[in-house]
């Protein structure tokens, strides 16, 4: 059984015989090599053919033992290592220059998500079954990451976007437990549940700096004026809650009297605005204020015309 010319072409014959039913992968041991056969002939063909001890990468009619990566016979593309088929793989591997994942040895179209490259440790960004060189967020069963250019970057911490919207990570997964700041390029906002939106507004704590700051948006937003939460109404400066503030301080719904911040709606007397001495009601600066009041400041009765302290006799 083996090998054998007939009028300048090779063939392999069973006892003794030429016939026309050999097919596969047989070796020659006249020169040691594993050679492929179709219907008796030696046939120089590439391909993935098969024999009793598995499947193998046959390049020019005889098997390549350094072949490794993805192959293609009639029924597919499929992982070879030292030329042989490996059904058991779920890996990366190559395929004319480009990287794919395989499962069970066989490249299909429908792997998606990220995976890890046990080759070099890397989790990388796959779309269709072929590793894509995107930046977006992306999922696999332990979590959402940031991907930089195919690569999950565990670094990344920050607000970044995929197609469903953008969202929070840290150390590269996305936390869909957090609220809070973070910052997206040189802005800063507020996200809840991990995800931004737009419909963020009032004052809220930063956790990482310890000062309350003014969301409008969803955007921290560096201006002056009074804005809420559900502790009450603060006096804004710079984006950020001045707890020192006392006086009259304004925003679109009029001047309001703040103590250490805070507005007081409770507060009836005389505060300070912009060097001027006024007296509030329920915490509200109006203009139609008038007559005597004493000042518990200083013990003193003033005058008050049209809400402000009048130096008139």
């Amino acid at each position: 059984n083996g090998f054998a010319e007939k009028e300048g072409e090779t063939y392999y014959v069973v006892n003794g015989k030429l016939t026309n039913n050999v097919n596969g992968i047989y070796r020659d041991s006249r020169d040691g090599q594993w050679k492929y056969v179709e219907k008796s002939k030696f046939t120089k063909a590439t391909t993935i053919a098969s024999n009793e001890l598995g499947w193998w990468r046959v390049e020019d009619g005889i098997v390549n033992f350094k072949a490794t990566g993805i192959y293609q016979n009639a029924n597919g593309w499929f992982y070879c290592y030292n030329g042989q088929v490996n059904f058991n793989y779920n890996g990366f591997a190559e395929k004319e220059g480009e990287t794919y994942y395989v499962v069970n040895g066989k490249l299909t179209n429908n792997v998606n998500g990220v995976y890890k490259d046990a080759r070099d440790g890397q989790w990388k960004y796959v779309e269709k079954s072929k590793f894509t060189k995107a930046t977006t967020i992306a999922s696999n069963e332990l979590g959402w990451w940031r991907v930089e250019d195919g690569i999950v970057n565990f670094k990344a911490t920050g607000i970044y976007q995929n197609a469903n919207g953008w969202f929070y990570c840290y150390n590269g997964k996305v936390n869909f437990n957090y609220n809070g700041f973070a910052e997206k390029g040189e802005e800063t906002y507020y996200v809840v549940n991990g995800k931004l939106t737009n419909n963020v507004n009032g004052v809220y704590k930063d956790s990482r700096d310890g000062q309350w700051k003014y969301v409008e948006n969803s955007k921290w937003t560096i201006t002056d004026t009074i804005a809420k939460n559900d502790l009450g109404w603060w006096r804004i400066e710079g984006g950020v809650v001045n707890f020192k503030a006392t006086g009259i301080y304004q925003n679109d719904n009029g001047w309001f009297y703040c103590y250490n911040g805070q507005v007081n709606f409770s507060y009836n007397g005389f505060a300070e605005k912009e060097g001027e001495t006024y007296y509030v009601v329920n915490g509200k600066l109006t203009n139609n204020v008038n007559g005597i009041y004493k000042d518990t400041r200083d013990g003193k009765w003033k005058y008050v015309k049209n809400s402000k302290f009048t130096e008139e006799t």
